[in-house]
């Protein structure tokens, strides 16, 4: 799961021109990830809903 700090670390990669895979290959996670992460547009709240 992402981090705050990684959400801020892709916007500045991605600003600096990183394609999305190697920003992937530098946060040790899949490149979906990265794109839902910029899709969503914020950093992930980390809280889950409720599963009843």
């Amino acid at each position: 799961m992402l981090k705050k700090r990684d959400f801020i670390m892709i916007q500045d990669l991605m600003r600096q021109g990183v394609s999305q895979k190697d920003v992937a290959l530098r946060l040790g996670v899949h490149p979906k990830t990265i794109r839902r992460a910029l899709k969503r547009g914020n950093a992930p709240k980390g809280v889950w809903p409720r599963r009843d």
